[in-house]
Order: C-alpha cells, then structure tokens, then sequence
C-alpha cells in the first residue's frame, strides 16, 4: 500500500547488531505497530522494544503506539490506557477489513479501503 516499514527480516542483515538496528528503526520511526498476542506478550525483546517507543512517545513528538490484539488475551498493563486495534477476527473478511480500515486511518494513510463482499473484490481508490 505504498506506506514504508521497518521489517526486521529486511532491514536487519547478516553481521548486524539486532538490538542497535532494531533501536535506530524505532528511532525513525513515526508510529510502533504492537502486535499483541499470546507468543508476544512473554517476549523480552518486545517488552524491551516497546519501553523504548514508550520513551520516544512521551517526549511529544507525535510518536504513536499502535496496540494490536490478535488473540483473546487479557492486555499488558502498559497498553491499557490505548485504545487497541481488534484484530481477533482477522480470518473473517468483512472484519479484517473493518479494522485494517482503523489501522490505516490511524497512519493517517489517506487511501480508504472498501470491500465488496457480495462480489468479493477488494477495491483501492
């Protein structure tokens, strides 16, 4: 869809501090999307990765947390206070498609996204 992102399998290579790449690409960043499931929530690295976007969001630069939950599990405590992209549902369409529609929104990408689902087509304009 045209918006840039950090992909750690991309940016991160061969002989590369993980920890040091992974620090400047939220850095560089605008917006941290927090994929919240039950793998991630016992995860150090992304307790870690997300106490620095917590930083960065509190120095008032526009920096945003984007929270959001893709199994049925009770949110960490340092999220609670966000409201949370419900993602639960993303094997059903029309519902995947509802909430990927919030997610772009708070990207503030201005491309909306529209759903057919009698003809099943998937429509960007």
């Amino acid at each position: 869809m045209g918006i840039p992102c950090f992909l750690d399998d991309k940016e991160i290579k061969i002989g590369d501090s993980i920890h040091r790449v992974i620090i400047e690409g939220i850095e560089r960043s605008t917006h941290l999307i927090h994929v919240i499931s039950k793998h991630s929530i016992n995860s150090r690295w992304v307790r870690e990765e997300l106490e620095i976007a917590h930083v960065k969001s509190m120095e008032g630069d526009g920096y945003k947390i984007l929270p959001l939950l893709i199994d049925e599990i009770e949110l960490p405590a340092t999220i609670k206070h966000i409201k949370v992209g419900d993602f639960r549902w993303w094997r059903t369409q029309e519902r995947y498609y509802s909430a990927l529609d919030s997610l772009l929104d708070a990207l503030d990408f201005k491309n909306p996204i529209t759903l057919d689902l009698e003809a099943k087509v998937f429509v960007m304009w």
